[in-house]
């Protein structure tokens, strides 16, 4: 294998002027990807491990990004906050912790991050930023129970490159230990337990879809599941209209909480993959951060970004409308939403904050607006986005800028710590994650995070969403709560959809058989499952006049495998008969298509599938074929998973009833 760089080059780095302060040099391998996805690559390298993470983007237009970042098994883990080792500042934290890790910037490998810190802060953090605010955070109820923040260090992290369909596994040589050649060894010797996990089958997930004891599908009250109610929201927005009239703020916005149980047997990587699929988003993410807390987002939001270039970028999301359902529908809407007179007054107006929290840490004259009230479509909603940039002073750094920036005004309000204390005088429990960020500090020096919203915090059996709104003079109460709802849509689809596709669910075979026997025959029973009727242009299979057609039935309590019941005996023995190890009879019949070749397949736990393939009267065994599809009768599902089937045994050892079988036909 060719790991880059080389050892010769990695001394020469080490020689630099402008790396002596470095301590790290990134070293990588190639590989293709073109049979492995980011979560197929996340499900590989979390086994067996208590923390990972996988980052993605998807811009508006469904446009994929470039990157994608997967890691798990860090370095250490640090979490911030009231019973935990740190309770200070925790960028203060951060900031320490990251001077242990600076790395050479290589040309060839452009590329945000290699290795850094990743994880979440939520807004809670704020009484360490605005001392104004922590008496009254202190008085609100900690319902979550969750860390102020929690950062993950990864030194060796996957990325995979969506426009090449390659990954580079990338792990750190140290240049400070004394014995390079050493240090390399150590880098490349990671990169390879990395690609030898990665190498291997996907292993089959307990995930809900596939569960023993699928739960019921139920719609989400959100009344009874809402912290505050409708009538309790509402009042949130009377009350602060009441301070906006007084002059107190312009802007405030209070949110709601949702929290319903978790269903059974759904995962929290059950609910982004679900998540990912309803609600592509420029910032998709999935934190694994021990054995009872998860968070799976799909934000639309950037808090902000600190790029190589040292170049402060924030995005204002402002004026929401919900997605039409039809294209006419949609433009109309896009149209009443930039034509809103109260919506464009809002978004200017946090634009102007955005302008003024960039220019707590940008040099003079340098900040910004590239991008003025643009409209971004996402699943449910549709938002006015505008992009604030500006170049980093010289005497500021990554931290700086994020405590400028922490939290966003559009989470907030204007003015922002005035805004801040009558939110959290209103709402009586503290926010966790929500309207902090998630996103990662890299080892290079660059920043990337987005707003927690759009978020799910799996913690303890339980799951948490949380939406708000802006509010300003004109606010209608109704109004506002409405679009909370529509911003927790997501997170609603997500948790619904899981619930109801466990519901429809059925545990799949884990072992499957295919083998020829003699049976006899037998009259009908009554709990044979009715078959199909013959299509007029169907032939028999196999091609032999004497050979019955390839249809049989099952019985729900037989463990003996019968034949097609008919008159006469045939002059030849049936094809053969498959069993699996699910309880739900199956019938099977063949496809309606002119056929030189048939095969019938059943498909096991794991994908790897045996045929057995008739043609021209003699039978011939198929090679196993890797990655097999769940396959429902007469039809294709998209679920793949590896596994073995056993070998062929008698039917009276083997005692399995009829699963999941399909006939595939190849057209003359």
């Amino acid at each position: 294998m060719a790991f880059l760089p080389r050892l010769e080059r990695v001394a020469q780095l080490q020689q630099l002027p402008e790396n002596q302060d470095k301590n790290l040099v990134p070293v990588y391998l190639d590989a293709v990807a073109d049979l492995d996805t980011p979560v197929s690559v996340l499900l590989k390298l979390r086994e067996g491990q208590t923390h990972a993470f996988l980052l993605e983007s998807v811009s508006p237009g469904e446009k994929i990004a470039r990157y994608s970042f997967i890691g798990a098994g860090p370095l250490k883990v640090v979490a911030t906050g009231k019973g935990q080792s740190f309770e200070g500042d925790p960028l203060v934290n951060l900031e320490r912790e990251m001077q242990q890790f600076r790395t050479v910037v290589l040309p060839e490998l452009a590329v945000p991050m290699t290795g850094g810190a990743v994880g979440y802060c939520g807004f809670d953090a704020i009484r360490h930023f605005e001392p104004k605010i922590a008496p009254f955070i202190d008085a609100q109820k900690d319902v979550l129970h969750v860390p102020e923040s929690i950062y993950m260090f990864f030194d060796t992290v996957v990325i995979f490159d969506h426009v090449f369909h390659s990954l580079k596994i990338v792990s750190h040589c140290r240049l400070d230990t004394g014995d390079l050649a050493a240090a390399y060894k150590e880098a490349t010797s990671k990169i390879l337990a990395v690609n030898a996990a990665l190498e291997k089958p996907l292993a089959r997930t307990s995930s809900g879809a596939h569960a023993n004891a699928p739960s019921t599908a139920v719609p989400i009250d959100l009344e009874a599941a809402s912290n505050v109610g409708k009538a309790g929201y509402m009042g949130f927005v009377d009350k602060l209209k009441e301070h906006i009239v007084d002059g107190d703020i312009f802007q405030a916005v209070p949110s709601q909480r949702l929290a319903v149980d978790l269903p059974k047997n759904v995962t929290s990587l059950d609910l982004y993959r679900q998540m990912r699929a309803i609600n592509p988003s420029p910032y998709m993410f999935y934190l694994d951060l021990g054995e009872d807390f998860q968070i799976v987002g799909a934000s639309p939001e950037m808090l902000v970004k600190v790029n190589h270039e040292r170049v402060v970028e924030t995005h204002p999301i402002a004026g929401t409308r919900h997605r039409g359902a039809t294209d006419a529908e949609d433009d109309a809407l896009t149209t009443e939403l930039l034509a809103d007179e109260k919506e464009r007054a809002e978004h200017i107006m946090l634009v102007d904050l955005g302008r003024n929290d960039v220019g707590r840490v940008a040099k003079p004259g340098s900040v910004r607006v590239e991008k003025l009230m643009q409209i971004e479509k996402y699943s449910h909603v549709m938002h006015i986005v505008s992009v604030v940039k500006g170049d980093l002073r010289d005497d500021r750094s990554v931290y700086d800028a994020y405590r400028a920036m922490f939290p966003a005004g559009t989470l907030s309000g204007a003015p922002k710590v005035r805004a801040m204390e009558l939110i959290c005088s209103l709402e009586t429990e503290r926010r966790g994650v929500y309207s902090g960020s998630v996103g990662y500090f890299s080892f290079s020096g660059f920043l990337d995070t987005a707003i927690a919203i759009r978020t799910i915090v799996v913690k303890d059996g339980k799951v948490y969403s949380q939406a708000g709104g802006g509010i300003v003079y004109d606010s209608d109460p109704l109004a506002e709560y409405v679009e909370t709802i529509n911003k927790l849509g997501s997170a609603v689809k997500t948790l619904e959809k899981c619930s109801a596709h466990m519901a429809s669910s059925t545990h799949p075979p884990t072992r499957a058989f295919i083998f020829p026997f003699h049976c006899k025959r037998r009259p009908p029973h009554r709990h044979d499952v009715p078959l199909p009727k013959k299509p007029p242009n169907d032939r028999r299979v196999p091609s032999n006049p004497h050979c019955p057609p390839a249809q049989y039935m099952a019985r729900a309590d037989d463990d003996e495998p019968l034949r097609r019941p008919g008159r006469g005996r045939p002059r030849q023995r049936p094809p053969p008969a498959v069993y699996a190890s699910s309880p739900q009879p199956v019938a099977v019949s063949t496809r309606p298509a002119k056929m030189k070749m048939a095969s019938l397949m059943a498909v096991v736990d794991g994908g790897e599938s045996t045929s057995e393939t008739v043609e021209k009267g003699n039978r011939k065994r198929a090679k196993k074929s890797r990655a097999g599809e769940w396959l429902p009768p007469g039809g294709t599902s998209a679920m793949m998973a590896p596994a073995s089937i056993l070998n062929p045994a008698p039917p009276s050892a083997s005692k399995l009833r009829i699963s999941s079988l399909t006939t595939i036909a190849t057209p003359e």
